[in-house]
């Protein structure tokens, strides 16, 4: 034990600290403002935490080795499983007690949940990260278990750096079948450099790699960028923590980098104790909250895993449970129409979405064309000029063009409870989308596009409760196990024929039995069964007041082609002409002339065309025919506004 000081002026010293301290924590808030309500709740609550937590440990320190623990020359080792000397303390001690998870999430989650053992991580609100989201992950190991689960929460980008894996790969092909795994859920490998003590070698199993500064690594990542924003920062790097995490929280206080979490597995080193103190303490410059701690007994050498949590992503994720928990009834009154609120006194929407929602150029470019080409990671079609994308297996898929639709209509939406987030800080949006996605391998999708773009396009401080109803119960369920649990975002599976009134019924007391803000058909493209749901659930009053029906695909009306879905069985539903020239199977019914089904039956804009008669006459309303105040038609879709 080094010489003890003056006992008196090493307990001013912690004072004098403390107080520094007391300041510091009441400057760490919310970037961009933060809501009254949080800051008398959660943030207060941790700062009493936090304050409380760093007195305990330094006069622990103190009384244990006799220094101050932010100066500490004291080598981790040497303290590592010291039997302390004094009754104060009981048995073994660990450097890693003196930090403990100071803030309570409110949605807390391992990432992923399937996990048991070493590679998942603790995270808050994890699929609440607003697009794009960004992972930055150093070290593998080959193991991607956590990069693909935050694909798909939230349809994160990872980027992993870990040289190793050219001398840790067990045959010659492992590296590229593993960079080829990566690829296909949009994550990207680095296996050139390592994160360490800038211009030193990492040296490992005959492997010289160089080393790189961690904002070397970061401002090449984000080249050329003002500033730069990481959702989740990984890290695994075997001590080098210790020489890299100062760069991250400089970064941070330069203003250059923000950061949603960060998850660090943090060593036993030959390190003094100050530069363990120096992790924690540089946390609050990237207003960084601990709000976890795990030990894994899984490495060679002892090291604990510690989870920060930004107060801007802490707050998103409260937003979510406290809507969840209240689900205030939405009121369509002049309220809503109230100017922007102050950023001090609630929750603010991310501007990113605002962005995108702004024009249907900001909406298209946002999600699915990459220079005309299908970007598959996200699994649809709903955005872009129509054309011919890839051809898979002789069938062609086309890309459609309801961003005009969507960006006014989910645009006025988002923009006026965002403008009235001073009365509900938390807006529930329930949405009900008909058609999965199933039977779409042909084209190149897979089940589930739609569920992505919603999640997006409603991220917190919306509470999305998230339906789809799907015929193809196999393929459906098998979507349904595969995704995890969405914070904030609750999203059900309801099985069924969407054309069958029973069925529809039945679908709607699972959901809840309370009124949709949003229903989508994007389902068989049927005529008959386009018109048989819409007026069924408008005339049930499936959806609210100025609620909104949409309808995709209404060019089903003036062409005609094998339906593509699947039936309970899994069967697929489209038939194809067969040697005498006739039909088999279903199919999409339209003609040339739009109005009328082969067989002479009303097609869907045969239907609109008689509704909108109706409703230009005064007549619609009055007999309730149809309880729709408003139908706009575009190019490929069709809107019913509900009275």
């Amino acid at each position: 034990m080094p010489g003890a000081p003056d006992p008196a002026l090493l307990n001013a010293t912690i004072e004098l600290h403390l107080n520094r301290l007391r300041s510091e924590l009441q400057s760490v808030s919310c970037d961009g403002g933060s809501s009254n309500w949080f800051i008398r709740t959660h943030v207060a609550e941790w700062r009493s935490s936090a304050f409380a937590a760093e007195r305990a440990r330094l006069f622990a320190h103190a009384a244990l080795f006799g220094e101050f623990l932010p100066s500490s020359t004291l080598n981790q080792s040497q303290i590592q499983h010291t039997k302390l000397p004094t009754t104060s303390y009981t048995g073994r001690f660990s450097p890693f007690d003196y930090w403990e998870a100071e803030y309570s999430c409110a949605s807390e989650s391992r990432v992923p949940a399937n996990v048991v053992g070493d590679g998942a991580k603790w995270l808050c609100g994890a699929a609440l990260h607003p697009a794009p989201c960004q992972v930055v992950s150093l070290g593998s190991n080959f193991d991607d278990a956590f990069e693909r689960g935050m694909h798909k929460l939230a349809n994160c980008k990872s980027y992993i750096v870990d040289p190793t894996l050219r001398v840790l790969q067990s045959s010659p092909n492992e590296l590229l079948h593993f960079q080829r795994q990566l690829k296909s859920y949009g994550a990207s490998l680095n296996t050139s450099v390592g994160v360490g003590r800038a211009g030193e070698k990492l040296r490992f199993r005959g492997l010289k790699a160089p080393l790189v500064s961690l904002e070397t690594l970061l401002r090449d990542r984000f080249l050329g960028a003002p500033t730069a924003h990481v959702s989740v920062l990984k890290a695994d790097i075997e001590g080098a923590e210790y020489d890299s995490l100062d760069d991250l929280w400089n970064l941070c206080a330069s203003g250059w980098l923000t950061v949603d979490q960060v998850n660090i597995e943090v060593h036993l080193a030959q390190r003094p104790m100050r530069e363990m103190h120096a992790v924690f303490a540089g946390a609050r410059k990237c207003g960084l909250v601990l709000h976890h701690k795990e030990v894994n007994t899984w490495g060679r050498y002892p090291c604990v895993e510690f989870s920060w949590v930004s107060l801007v992503h802490a707050q998103r994720a409260a937003a979510a449970a406290v809507g969840a928990q209240r689900r205030p009834a939405m009121r369509e009154s002049a309220e809503l129409l109230i100017g922007p609120q102050s950023p001090s006194s609630t929750p603010v929407c991310p501007q990113s979405l605002l962005d995108r929602l702004a024009t249907p150029a900001a909406l298209r470019d946002s999600f699915v064309f990459i220079n005309g080409a299908l970007n598959m990671d996200l699994k649809t079609d709903k955005f872009g000029e129509p054309r011919k994308l890839a051809q898979r297996g002789g069938a062609r898929s086309t890309g459609h063009s309801y961003e005009g639709m969507y960006s006014h209509y989910i645009g006025d939406f988002v923009r006026r409870r965002c403008a009235a987030l001073h009365i509900d800080p938390a807006p529930r949006v329930r949405f009900l989308e008909i058609g999965l996605g199933c039977g779409m391998e042909d084209l190149g999708l897979k089940p589930g596009g739609g569920v992505e773009i919603w999640r997006a396009l409603f991220p917190p401080p919306f509470v999305l409760e998230l339906y789809v109803f799907e015929l193809a119960e196999k393929c459906a369920r098998q979507w349904e196990r595969e995704q995890p649990s969405v914070a904030g975002m609750a999203t059900k599976v309801l099985i069924g024929d969407a054309s069958s009134s029973s069925d529809l019924d039945r679908a709607y007391a699972e959901a809840g039995g309370e009124p949709f803000d949003f229903v989508v058909d994007d389902g068989s493209h049927v005529s008959g069964h386009q018109v048989a749901s819409l007026t069924h659930m408008a005339r049930s009053a499936y959806l609210r007041s100025k609620g909104l029906y949409i309808v995709e695909d209404i060019q089903g009306s003036c062409r005609s082609w094998p339906v593509m879905g699947r039936d309970a069985d899994g069967q697929k539903l489209g038939g194809n002409i067969n040697s005498n020239r006739t039909r088999t199977g279903l199919w999409v019914d339209g003609t040339s002339g739009c109005l009328l089904t082969a067989d002479r039956r009303p097609t869907l804009l045969g239907q609109i065309l008689a509704w909108q008669k109706k409703l230009a006459s005064g007549s619609i309303r009055s007999n309730l025919s149809l309880p729709v105040s408003h139908i706009d038609v575009s190019r490929e879709a069709a809107v019913f506004e509900m009275v």
